[in-house]
């Protein structure tokens, strides 16, 4: 009897286990060589100004100074990437044809100096139109970055730009069931929160008194990012004729950067929109940055690469500056710190 008990167990038992198995996924990172395909990505915020506190020589005259500002803006990137070679978990040589590169941003606000304005500040970069390649250098386990084939550019605009807009980092290291949940690493959450790297977005407009700041880009807000970044696996389903894998996305990241020396690299191009006979230096400028978010990201099963990712959440940044300011013979030391919170939104498309 004992024996007939522990086989019926079995017999019962046997098809939840064969179940769970058959559940299991693989999401894979598999582009095939010589695949072209297309991303978007489109970052917008919305910030205000919280709080602000100013010293002048050590006194408190943040009431006297108080100020209502209000940004929008929003960032566009497309792309096509063509795949020539693939070697394992990454491409060893991809070509980046940059399409549109573009930024838009709103400025609003009233202060007791100068009273209300508004103010529109378009950025470009000198990368749209052009093609670049990332090639995999094994020894130095990174990538070499040119422009393609007799193309020249200005190499400078080549620094710091990232490889992968695939967001292959976003995926389990091994097979998955629904509801499984895993971290996806720092650097790796960066590919979305800064699509490409620094794609060197600039004021066109040198006559715009906001070119010489050289606008922080996302990809400087992001700097050393910290935090928790969540994904669970919640299926699949049919989007648009294909197969996707569906991973729900929960983030809270914050990276603090020191943007004194780009500050200083600034300073000539700052001055050239300030009143004759005032001039500066700044000593210390701080970045903090902050988004708790939350969204999806669908997993093309067929292609083996991202689908589309949604992102959207609550931004706060906090801008510490320090500086030393000289009017005729009038010296004095400024310290300022400005909170702005609002929202962002994150969003990929992609297409052959």
């Amino acid at each position: 009897m004992k024996n007939s008990r522990s086989l019926f167990a079995l017999l019962v038992l046997a098809p939840l286990v064969l179940a769970n198995d058959w559940a299991l996924d693989k999401l894979a990172y598999e582009p095939k060589a010589g695949a072209t395909l297309s991303k978007q990505f489109e970052v917008e915020g919305e910030m205000d100004l919280a709080d602000m506190s100013l010293e002048v020589d050590g006194q408190d005259v943040s009431e006297m100074a108080k100020m209502e500002m209000a940004i929008k803006t929003t960032m566009k990137l497309s792309v096509t990437d063509r795949y020539e070679e693939v070697s394992g978990e990454r491409p060893t040589k991809l070509v980046r044809t940059f399409e549109e590169i573009s930024s838009s941003t709103h400025m609003s606000g009233n202060n007791p100096m100068t009273g209300p304005n508004e103010q529109d500040v378009p950025l470009e970069s000198e990368l749209e139109g052009t093609s670049v390649v990332f090639t995999w250098n094994e020894d130095d386990s990174a990538y070499e970055v040119a422009f393609e084939g007799e193309e020249s550019g200005d190499e400078s605009l080549l620094e710091s730009l990232a490889e992968d807009m695939d967001l292959r980092g976003f995926l389990p290291t091994s097979e998955v069931a629904q509801g499984d949940t895993w971290t996806i690493p720092a650097e790796a959450m960066k590919a979305a929160l800064a699509p490409s790297g620094d794609v060197k977005l600039r004021p066109g407009d040198e006559s715009n008194p906001m070119s010489g700041l050289d606008q922080f880009s996302q990809n400087d807000m992001i700097g050393d990012l910290h935090g928790t970044f969540e994904a669970t696996y919640v299926g699949t389903r049919e989007e648009d004729g294909a197969r996707v894998a569906v991973i729900q996305l929960k983030i809270e990241g914050r990276s603090a950067q020191d943007m004194t020396e780009r500050m200083g690299e600034m300073k000539d191009k700052m001055k050239e929109g300030m009143p004759e006979g005032i001039d500066f230096d700044v000593s210390a400028m701080d970045l903090e940055y902050e988004l708790e978010a939350e969204g999806e990201l669908l997993w093309n099963l067929e292609t083996n690469l991202a689908s589309t990712l949604h992102l959207s959440g609550e931004m706060r940044l906090i801008v510490d500056l320090a500086m030393n300011m000289t009017m005729g013979d009038k010296a004095q030391s400024m310290d300022m710190s400005q909170t702005y919170t609002g929202s962002q939104t994150i969003t990929l498309t992609t297409g052959e």
